[in-house]
């Protein structure tokens, strides 16, 4: 899997699609690695003609860990980097959770690296917004360091942030956790993208500063990041369109990939020529 160095660190990350069409980079959120984003979705968003990039943030996946203190703006600039090692301009960026708050913060102060901006199942940062699920946060929040243990916690995890509409077996879901974590198990990683996530100041009143397009997506149903705030989001960016998907929580779960692949790419096909539309 490719390489790049970036920042003063390694950016490990994937590429999908045709390097000639538009890019989109997908960043993940607190924790989860590129091998997260469902295959169904990254295929849809080729066949809509775009070219995908799915990186592993620093501190996930098989990129550099970073022991000492970092900021959200950090993890911006590292992707920017990102974009740099791949000689591509500017891109759409999708962010999911704390990677919706990495890619506000490339609109924010890398506005000519954003074509289209989409904050999905993230947040503000705003004072005051609703609190997630207690017991999810604690599932979350307290990983074990014992793997066997962890590899149950984090299934547990998974089952309570199931989407209502779809629902995977346990199975699969069992599948999904052994495969990430054979891949990287971190908890203190983990904690350190938290701790930039809750340091993140600022963040809130420089919204209003966005200029790319932008599209909100929240699932009705998500238990750690309530639609709320989303919802925040949306009325804080100027212009910024906001789409609820009902019985989804706090995922891209794969039966749900066509949904997301439809508001992506309409939404692109609206302002930039050479992407299908998929709805």
């Amino acid at each position: 899997m490719p390489v790049a160095s970036v920042n003063g660190i390694n950016i490990c990350y994937e590429t999908y699609g045709n390097p000639g069409d538009d890019a989109i980079v997908l960043v993940r959120g607190r924790g989860t690695q590129l091998i997260d984003w469902p295959q169904e979705f990254t295929r849809g968003l080729t066949q809509a003609g775009l070219y995908v990039v799915t990186p592993d943030n620093r501190d996930a996946g098989l990129s550099s860990k970073v022991p000492q203190p970092y900021t959200m703006l950090d993890m911006a600039q590292d992707l920017v980097g990102l974009l740099d090692h791949l000689d591509i301009g500017s891109a759409h960026w999708l962010g999911i959770s704390l990677g919706g708050m990495i890619v506000q913060r490339i609109a924010i102060h890398f506005a000519e690296r954003v074509k289209c901006l989409f904050s999905v199942m993230s947040s503000s940062g705003a004072e005051g917004l609703p609190f997630p699920d207690a017991e999810i946060v604690q599932r979350l929040m307290n990983q074990p360091q014992d793997r066997d243990a962890a590899l149950i916690s984090e299934f547990e995890f998974r089952k309570l942030n199931q989407s209502p509409a779809y629902p995977a077996s346990d199975a699969e879901i069992r599948t999904s956790v052994e495969r990430s974590m054979a891949r990287c198990y971190d908890p203190q990683a983990a904690a350190r993208q938290s701790d930039a996530a809750m340091r993140d100041a600022g963040r809130t009143e420089l919204l209003a500063t966005i200029k790319a397009p932008t599209l909100v997506i929240h699932g009705d149903a998500d238990p750690l990041v309530p639609p709320a705030h989303g919802e925040d989001t949306a009325r804080r960016i100027p212009g910024a369109e906001f789409r609820l998907l009902e019985g989804v929580a706090h995922a891209v779960p794969p039966a749900a990939a066509p949904i997301y692949c439809e508001a992506v790419t309409n939404f692109i096909a609206r302002r930039w020529p050479g992407v299908d539309s998929r709805g």
